[in-house]
């Protein structure tokens, strides 16, 4: 994946970078490792997948919305498992390479 996505509160930037690399909560990522693969422990490997199959659902909810910057208070339960505080003042950019 190529999306890279900027996420800031306000005027101030929190997060700048390839949308795999934002920081997710480890518990929805130990929620889906367990809900495909039955592993509550995941190794890399199912950790990479379960980050990408995460970050997929937050492109197709930018696709679905058609739109580039969305603001996650619209969003909190998708927002939900980015590993920022206070989810719902912050805005969310995808820029495409």
């Amino acid at each position: 994946m190529k999306e890279r996505v900027i996420v800031k509160r306000g005027d101030y930037l929190l997060y700048d970078g390839n949308i795999l690399n934002i920081p997710l909560k480890d518990k929805y990522i130990t929620e889906l490792s367990i809900e495909i693969f039955d592993d509550d422990d995941p190794c890399i490997i199912h950790q990479s997948y379960v980050i990408k199959e995460l970050v997929s659902k937050l492109l197709e909810l930018f696709k679905e919305q058609d739109k580039s910057l969305i603001h996650a208070i619209d969003f909190k339960e998708e927002f939900d498992v980015i590993d920022f505080t206070d989810i719902s003042s912050l805005t969310f950019e995808l820029k495409v390479k």
